[in-house]
């Protein structure tokens, strides 16, 4: 197996790798995001603004830190 994706060309694996951490990683921010909502905290417009703009960025360091690996 190992064998078989060390033959495949290097943007296939990119691509692979970025395709499985992407919504691994937004969905974990994500629901952290809900179970804070949960609790009655950031509700505003502007903090669910704030929020959704930090579960972004949170989201590209964690895909590229994934792919990374």
């Amino acid at each position: 197996m190992a064998n078989y994706i060390h033959s495949l060309p290097p943007s296939l694996v990119l691509a692979a790798k970025v395709a499985v951490a992407f919504p691994l990683v937004f969905h974990t921010f994500n629901g952290c995001r809900h179970l804070l909502w949960d609790t009655t905290h950031a509700l505003t417009n502007q903090a669910v603004i704030q929020t959704g703009y930090a579960v972004l960025v949170l989201t590209a360091l964690g895909t590229a830190g994934l792919v990374m690996l």
